[in-house]
């Protein structure tokens, strides 16, 4: 059910060193991810910490139930090689916005 959450904001963060899943987003509906960093994600394999709910780990952003997610001016800097897509969006997901430009990989 998406929407339990409603009108998130997530602006201006630096997330470091994450090995998995960056960013994990279930149930939530008008979610603004806005102005984040993602440094040094993936450079280490990831466990399987989420893999009964099958959150995929090789994602910096995982979305699950939502609706109205919007990206804005988002960078991966330092991309791992355990790294696979930027954001996995499951087919429960609805009204996706700013991707690609939204979330961008960077040079470090």
């Amino acid at each position: 059910m998406a929407g339990v959450f409603d009108g998130i904001t997530i602006e201006d963060n630096t997330f470091r060193g994450i090995c998995g899943v960056n960013l994990c987003i279930a149930s939530s509906r008008n979610v603004l991810i806005k102005g984040n960093r993602f440094i040094d994600t993936h450079q280490t394999r990831p466990t399987d910490t989420g893999a009964q709910y099958k959150i995929g780990q090789s994602a910096v952003v995982w979305l699950n139930q939502c609706q109205g997610v919007r990206f804005e001016d988002n960078q991966v800097i330092g991309q791992g090689p355990f790294a696979g897509r930027l954001a996995t969006i499951e087919p429960t997901v609805q009204d996706v916005t700013g991707l690609p430009d939204g979330l961008r990989v960077h040079g470090k």
